[in-house]
């Protein structure tokens, strides 16, 4: 059975030599990222790296790394190769200008005796695959928006990735905190003031939806998630009138969650002029703004309502990987 975790790159980094499955990346403590995604097993290890950068490649960069391990993980190397290749083109031109073929991007200096096959799904979208009697890798290479052959990421990957014969590593990467920038987050309680309005919001909340004190939290954020879909699901109701919802169940919300998980209140800020009140953990892993959260669910019907499921994942601990005083925003 997989065992698999989300890891929040922006507060997290790689060791300097990532060795998972049958790959080395070297660097991987300088990659770009915003989220990666692991995937562990005896046969196979996935790792989806998702870059944050400058304009224009913005938030679009994506690399897939999946590694097999045979005879277990042939069955499965072989279905991906067949879903992936169902988009596959005979021609195609990348933003740069230039026409692919199959050394685009590929992994240098493959061992000897590994197959290799490549195709492009679009001028944006690479696979590579590489096969041994023992072990195979299919590599998936994605930018999104700018160009492709100077993207950053990808260009650090294709530089320093590596298939290493008969490695077989199925572990969860190493992560280490990442150094301050200079602008970190600072918290504080909650002023006494804004600390009286949550709890006026928060009882006039429990009133409208019928709740006392002494409800299980978990009870008080299945009320919570019905009243959202009962106001989303009115066709005239004003933005002021959505937005007084929001604060009110937004603040219940939070006290739900302090009383569940053992959350609390505070002012978070990196200046004065950029403060919230946010519900945090202890360490301040993590943190939530519940009014900002209330708000997008009875904005948009198109937005999932994900009060009940986003307060379960917290209590059950079940949540990115994440440094402390991160203050990584769940939302």
């Amino acid at each position: 059975m997989a065992s698999s975790k989300t890891i929040f790159m922006d507060s997290l980094r790689f060791a300097s030599d990532l060795r998972i499955g049958c790959i080395r990346l070297q660097g991987a403590d300088l990659l770009p990222l915003v989220e990666a995604y692991v995937s562990v097993s005896a046969a196979q290890v996935a790792l989806r790296l998702t870059g944050d950068m400058p304009k224009p490649w913005n938030l679009g960069t994506m690399v897939c790394i999946h590694t097999f391990r045979f005879p277990k993980g042939k069955s499965e190397f072989q279905r991906l190769v067949e879903w992936y290749g169902k988009e596959r083109k005979t021609r195609a031109r990348l933003p740069d200008g230039v026409q692919y073929d199959e050394h685009t991007l590929e992994v240098p200096n493959a061992p000897e005796g590994w197959t290799h096959d490549a195709w492009a799904r679009s001028g944006r979208d690479f696979i590579h695959t590489y096969q041994s009697q023992k072990q195979a890798l299919l590599l998936r290479l994605k930018g999104k928006d700018g160009t492709i052959l100077d993207n950053p990421m990808l260009v650090q990957i294709h530089e320093n990735l590596r298939i290493v014969e008969d490695q077989w590593i199925a572990k969860f990467p190493v992560t280490e905190p990442r150094q301050p920038d200079g602008q970190q987050v600072s918290d504080s309680p909650l002023p006494a003031d804004v600390a009286m309005e949550v709890q006026q919001c928060a009882a006039r909340a429990r009133e409208m939806l019928g709740l006392d004190r002494k409800r299980n939290p978990r009870k008080t954020v299945e009320a919570i998630h019905q009243a959202l879909e009962e106001v989303r699901g009115r066709k005239r109701m004003p933005a002021e009138e959505k937005k007084q919802r929001a604060i009110e169940f937004g603040a219940l919300w939070g006290e739900a969650l302090c009383a569940g998980a053992g959350w609390e209140w505070c002012r978070l800020g990196r200046t004065a002029d950029e403060e919230s009140y946010a519900v945090a953990s202890k360490a301040r892993p993590h943190a939530v703004d519940p009014i900002v959260l209330m708000h997008d669910i009875v904005s948009s019907r198109r937005r999932a309502n994900n009060a009940l499921l986003l307060f379960n994942m917290i209590v059950a601990k079940d949540l990115p990987e994440s440094a402390p005083r991160a203050f990584s925003w769940l939302e």
